[in-house]
């Protein structure tokens, strides 16, 4: 509703030269790189409340590796105790063990996936539910400022980094982790020298991921930060095809497009590189560390100081180690980078504060009967250029008044002070004598409908379109509104009725429908306040005049605050007020405010080709 009903000036953003032209963004933030311990606290923290369920993995995952372990020293065995010395009992039993052995930790495998994956979906359904639930009490100046393919983007590929980063990598990192406390204390068993070599060659693993992992975080957030702004331009593009079309700027944006690629083309590489260099140093270190082993290794068994089997099974367990140590590095420690990306930008979603609050102690606002008073009212969206300056305005309840005026006179930001969507920068918006700043939004909007220029229709029914605005109203209410607003019997020409979808936006019904729909479903709300802005400004001449004679049936009996610079609209007002300049230069009824000779007549006659009606 605030695209419609107000549109705010912004600071001064900067200023980026695209296709030859110059295009506004907003400034770009300072970047502080999440570290990957703070990745995986959150990570923690997302598990919390299926600590239970993680406990249960974590035992499924020790038998995964348990047995991988007792695979290795197995052949171990067989290699020294069965094939030397050719002990086929031996062998049966052994073979009889690795079948019991297999058959649970294929069990467990198969279980501990299926629970992650049902945590990994509990997980990205608390973030969605968390960042959904903040969306509703976002303030209507977050809205003004934010891109909507941004915000799907952290819906999307943000959370689908989360979910690789912190559920399956999280896992396959814990299962890694299990494995190096099992197999690294076995090797020593097996062969201290060589185990300490593997130890020793820790700190070769660890560096590259310390000095690199940070850049790699930042370049990651930046990655996401550019693709969330490739979807806002592409879902753009797509609702401005008619303009595109019509003014031929394909090749325009086709070339937006490239820079935009290009710029995202560089920034992919940048965080890709990076996180797989993180990877990449430490797994040198891991191959450089197996290479020394193995060739000491080879040097003791040749000289009897350990037994041909105990070097196959201390080559098998460092290929576990060092298997894991490779999870770890080129699988787990990249995807939790790129899931700090991710977590970054929800936080920044969750951080957005909530500027239009309800009080403490706010109370419910009984149904309008006395007035509505702008007391004093001024207003900025930026808190340098005001938009109103000391409007005072007493709407008497029932009354149908209308503000007029030039564009930008801050018509409809009067509309939004109202609903609430703003707090006034000085003065009050009073209700009944009470400032809507002391009671719940709850209770104001409930009072509300409003009829827009833009009808936003939801892609669903038409039926259900209506009903929005009263959710347990019936058919046959729903029907008595659609009669009220003469489009009843338009609808029952569509051919599914009521339940024909409406479209994306109500892209399937023409102008007018919507426009009535709209006006439906005010009607079915049955409000005490109206809010009407610019209902008629797409329509033609007839369209109008019917929708405008609707509207003035629905405003018998309730307040109507109608905003509109189609003066024809507004003849029957019981009161008009004329503002320039963020100011109320004039006010009086449509026949008054022409024998004033002021702005109002002015724009009579401009809109009616010089004509003067007294």
């Amino acid at each position: 509703m605030a695209t419609q009903l107000a549109t705010p000036s912004h600071s001064s953003p900067s200023v980026a030269e695209v296709d030859g032209q110059r295009l506004a963004t907003l400034p770009e933030k300072r970047i502080t790189a999440m570290t990957i311990r703070a990745v995986l606290k959150r990570g923690l923290i997302f598990w919390r409340p299926y600590w239970k369920t993680g406990v249960v993995v974590l035992v499924l995952m020790t038998l995964q590796e348990l047995f991988s372990t007792f695979y290795d020293l197995s052949i171990g065995r067989i290699t020294d105790q069965v094939l030397i010395a050719r002990n086929g009992a031996l062998l049966a039993e052994i073979l009889g063990q690795l079948t019991v052995a297999y058959l649970i930790a294929a069990g467990a495998t198969i279980l501990g996936d299926y629970l992650v994956a049902r945590v990994g979906a509990h997980i990205l359904n608390d973030l969605r539910g968390q960042m959904f639930t903040h969306m509703q009490r976002l303030s209507m100046n977050y809205y003004d400022r934010a891109h909507s393919g941004d915000i799907v983007a952290r819906f999307t590929s943000d959370l689908s980094e989360i979910d690789k980063g912190l559920t399956v990598r999280f896992t396959d990192g814990n299962l890694a982790l299990i494995g190096l406390l099992i197999n690294v204390p076995t090797l020593f068993i097996l062969q201290w020298r060589l185990a300490l070599i593997v130890v020793l060659a820790t700190p070769l693993v660890t560096i590259g991921p310390a000095l690199l992992a940070p850049r790699a975080s930042r370049a990651f957030f930046r990655l996401k930060r550019e693709q969330a702004a490739l979807a806002s331009g592409v879902q753009e593009n797509a609702q401005a095809q008619e303009i595109v079309k019509v003014f031929g700027l394909q090749r325009t944006m086709l070339g937006r497009l490239g820079n935009q690629l290009g710029d995202l083309f560089k920034r992919t590489v940048k965080a890709t590189f990076l996180s797989s260099l993180v990877g990449t140093t430490s797994s040198l270190g891991v191959r450089l560390a197996s290479l020394l082993v193995i060739g000491l290794g080879a040097v003791l068994a040749f000289n009897g100081v350990m037994t041909i089997g105990t070097l196959v099974a201390f080559i098998l367990l460092l290929i576990d180690v060092t298997g894991d140590a490779y999870s770890l590095s080129k699988k787990v420690m990249p995807s939790v980078i790129a899931a700090g990306g991710g977590i970054q930008r929800i936080d920044e979603l969750l951080a957005e504060p909530v500027e239009v609050a309800d009080a403490p102690d706010a109370t419910a606002l009984p149904r309008l009967a006395e007035s509505i008073r702008f007391a004093d009212v001024s207003f900025s969206y930026d808190n340098q250029h005001p938009v109103l300056r000391d409007i005072t305005v007493e709407i008497p309840a029932g009354r149908y008044v209308a503000f007029v005026g030039p564009t930008g006179a801050g018509k409809s930001t009067l509309l939004s002070l109202l609903a609430r969507f703003y707090d006034p920068t000085a003065g009050a918006v009073m209700v009944d004598g009470q400032d809507v700043r002391a009671v719940t939004q709850d209770s104001l909007h409930a009072q509300m409908a409003a009829v827009l220029q833009e009808t936003f229709l939801f892609n669903t029914t038409i039926r259900e379109n209506i009903r929005l605005s009263k959710l347990d109203a019936t058919n046959e209410e729903i029907e008595a509104a659609t009669k009220a607003a003469e489009i009843h019997d338009a609808i029952l020409a569509l051919p599914l009725g009521y339940d024909t979808p409406a479209g994306e936006m109500g892209g399937m019904l023409s102008g007018g429908q919507r426009q009535r729909i709209s006006i439906a479903r005010a009607i079915l709300r049955n409000p005490a306040i109206l809010l009407v802005d610019e209902p008629t400004n797409d329509l033609d001449a007839r369209t109008e005049a019917a929708i405008t004679a609707t509207l003035e049936r629905l405003a018998q009996h309730r307040t109507v605050v109608a905003v509109t610079h189609r003066l024809s609209t507004i003849q029957r007002a019981d009161r008009v007020y004329v503002l320039d300049g963020g100011r109320v230069i004039e006010e009086g009824t449509h026949d008054q405010l022409l024998r004033q000779d002021g702005l109002y007549t002015h724009l009579w006659q401009k809109q009616h080709g010089g004509e003067h009606v007294a």
